[in-house]
């Protein structure tokens, strides 16, 4: 590099490191673990209300304020969003499931109770 072009340098990357600071909306935070689950949460209304099929990741976009690319960079693809979607609300019963203590119970008896609690869970979330 010859002498001339080191400033010039100099001033694309200080540009270059100022320019993000500039570009971000002032009271917003940069925290991808909320906007990750933000997105899950909207994405289980939008999955509820119009199934895996007739949900749009526009729709989940517009309630999250976030874009369609940003949806794509953590999940892939809608699909797999849905997956996610489903691992999140299984994991959530099954949380739950094993505040039962079952293991105090006599099998048949535990057997009922997980059956029971399962599908009030299912009427009180329907």
């Amino acid at each position: 590099m010859t002498r001339g072009h080191e400033p010039t340098m100099k001033k694309i990357d200080s540009a270059v490191a100022v320019e993000p600071a500039a570009t971000v909306p002032k009271g917003r935070k940069n925290n991808p673990e909320k906007t990750r689950e933000d997105i899950l949460q909207a994405a289980v209304a939008e999955f509820v209300a119009h199934g895996l099929t007739g949900a749009r990741v526009d729709a989940i976009a517009e309630r999250t304020k976030t874009s369609k690319r940003m949806i794509y960079y953590y999940f892939g693809s809608k699909e797999q969003l849905y997956v996610e979607v489903l691992e999140k609300l299984y994991g959530a019963i099954r949380n739950t499931e094993s505040e039962l203590n079952l293991s105090e119970l006599e099998p048949v008896e535990a057997i009922h109770r997980v059956v029971e609690f399962t599908f009030d869970h299912h009427d009180s979330n329907v």
